[in-house]
């Protein structure tokens, strides 16, 4: 299977940027990790590229594409910036969240996780899916149906979802692609 991987990161609105990306490959399988530091919060660029160097470390150790492993590699991120946030007081607020696409080349899967607003999309045929739902407290009154199209609520508003935030962080683990096309990941910025 031959990959072809692109990335194109922006500021925004925001005077740093604070994403961060890499990719590890090795022959049975390639990792991709995004990472965004949470803008607003001391601290937010080192912890993106915390995320990305642990995670794509776990899978370096232990290159496997399943669900349980993926969840494991950010649980392992997220303890690394909690030690990191007790080192230093100057990045005790610091968290990111994450993306995580591993696609796996002899079955040709995708798995995937998530944890903030960070998302996933995929291309194929010309159309475009998302793959992930956000962590945000602007999703959270969508899926309760509290947000009426009358008050704006920033998409970058993170509760609860966030590499960092919490010790017992929760990852979104979706079901895998048998059929391999193009995805995207994208940080949201406001």
């Amino acid at each position: 299977m031959q990959l072809e991987l692109s990335v194109v990161s922006r500021a925004g609105a925001r005077a740093v940027n604070e994403d961060a990306y890499g990719v590890w490959s090795a022959p049975s399988a390639c990792f991709c990790v995004m990472s965004d530091g949470a803008g607003g919060h001391r601290g937010g660029q080192v912890a993106s590229k915390m995320v990305v160097s642990r995670v794509l470390d776990w899978f370096r150790a232990a290159p496997a594409c399943d669900p349980q492993s993926i969840g494991a590699a950010l649980v392992a991120a997220n303890d690394t910036l909690l030690s990191e946030q007790q080192r230093d007081a100057e990045l005790a607020d610091m968290h990111a969240t994450a993306v995580v696409l591993a696609i796996d080349r002899e079955r040709d899967v995708a798995t995937w996780a998530h944890l903030g607003d960070s998302r996933l999309y995929r291309f194929r045929e010309g159309r475009v899916a998302l793959r992930t739902r956000d962590h945000s407290l602007a999703q959270q009154m969508i899926d309760t149906a509290l947000e009426r199209g009358r008050h704006r609520v920033r998409g970058g508003d993170v509760e609860g979802g966030a590499v960092g935030k919490h010790a017992d962080s929760a990852c979104d683990l979706d079901a895998a692609e048998r059929e391999l096309s193009v995805y995207r990941s994208t940080s949201c910025t406001s």
